[in-house]
């Protein structure tokens, strides 16, 4: 459920001058040594995938404190793959296992138990990633769902600048017939969208980065694509801000009714939930003048009317539209009308029994807890020997 998350937290008063674990040591011309913080990546002792450590010093009541910022890719950290995600019935375990890599994060940093709980005990998120995947009936349907969702969204770039469309941006990339895109909406947080079968076979740097594979999960790759093959991934990026307005800032408060109700938030914002008429004689008229007709029967036309109406017209009728599930901001009507509903959270793809032990379960949460709870650490750095994984 869980494929990404950034936590921040102070640890402890700073001090300067004195020796930090992340001080990188630059000697410069006439022999001036100079140290300055710099990013640390430990790897997982689970399945061997990389986690980023950053420290930072900020002021917070006049005093100053070192901070550390800590990204995990959690699927890949944990599980050793993040092709096959559980639902919201793994959150708990995920947390959990989360809980205990960043204690033995810390422990490899050599911080001390009081400052391991203070860590803990302050965390906030800055961003955090779910996943699900939605099922097609074949490759090309999914990139038929996939280009009427692109649709949809390029729609409303087009009139972003309207208060009541809260998109901001649409990156859209595409390599080798490969497509992915990311909208980001205007409080900060995202919805990204691609075929993960496609990336799980990239011969990229990046896209193996993203889709890293542990020794251990690498026999299962083959049913793992088989499986995956027709399915078009869904992921919900959230931002501090989003976490906040809605009291999920920290970990401790998460309840699966909770960060459901917060995915379903954002494909709200991004009109994605909303049922459409598929057809001009399915509307109900009642109380519509004949103005507001005239401009649905050309919406179902095709005609583009964010160029053919003024701005005070379009803004007038898309309001009186909308809840009658018209959104005459969508160009294409009959292309894109079928795209939101498809995606819903509540039709998300459930693995079967053998898939499902490959991600974080209850079973493989209490194995990776017991691992990372008495996970060694060497004096040069952390233990990450893949071949002793557990994963």
């Amino acid at each position: 459920m869980i494929d990404h998350i950034t936590l921040k937290a102070l640890v402890r008063p700073f001090i300067p001058g004195a020796p930090s674990q992340f001080d990188q040591v630059a000697i410069l011309r006439n022999s001036i040594i100079k140290t300055v913080p710099t990013t640390s990546y430990l790897n997982s002792p689970v399945t061997g995938a990389q986690v980023e450590v950053l420290p930072s010093v900020e002021d917070v009541g006049g005093t100053s404190w070192q901070f550390l910022t800590i990204t995990i890719p959690v699927a890949a950290t944990l599980a050793g793959q993040n092709m096959v995600h559980n639902g919201l019935e793994a959150l708990p375990h995920e947390l959990k296992c989360i809980r205990a890599l960043v204690k033995w994060v810390l422990r490899s940093y050599q911080f001390t138990q009081e400052e391991t709980a203070m860590f803990l005990k302050n965390t906030i998120i800055q961003t955090v990633e779910f996943t699900w995947h939605i099922v097609t009936a074949s490759r090309r349907a999914t990139l038929n769902a996939q280009a009427r969702t692109i649709a949809h969204f390029d729609a409303l770039e087009n009139i972003k600048g309207r208060h009541d469309v809260l998109v901001k941006d649409v990156d859209i990339w595409c390599r080798n017939g490969k497509t992915c895109m990311l909208v980001t909406f205007k409080d900060g947080s995202q919805f990204r969208q691609y075929i993960k079968a496609e990336q799980a076979t990239s011969r990229t740097k990046n896209n193996r980065r993203a889709c890293f594979l542990s020794k251990k999960m690498r026999p299962y790759l083959p049913m793992i694509l088989e499986a995956i093959d027709t399915h078009l991934r869904n992921e919900v990026i959230l931002s501090a801000s989003f976490l906040n307005e809605r009291g999920l800032l920290h970990p401790r408060s998460w309840t699966a009714e909770a960060i459901e109700s917060a995915i379903v938030a954002v494909m709200d914002m991004g009109r994605l939930n909303q049922r459409r008429v598929l057809k001009s004689s399915d509307l109900v008229r009642d109380g519509l003048s004949p103005e507001v007709l005239k401009t649905v029967e050309r919406y179902f036309s095709g005609e583009p009317m964010a160029d053919s109406l003024s701005p005070q017209v379009f803004s007038k009728h898309r309001k009186l539209l909308l809840p009658r599930n018209i959104d005459i901001a969508d160009e294409r009507s009959n292309s894109v009308s079928r795209g939101g509903m498809q995606l819903q959270f509540a039709k998300r793809w459930i693995p079967g029994d053998e898939l499902s032990k490959l991600a974080i379960c209850d079973d493989s949460a209490n194995a990776i807890f017991e691992f990372l709870t008495c996970a060694p650490v060497h004096a040069n750095g952390p233990y990450s020997s893949d071949a002793d994984a557990v994963i």
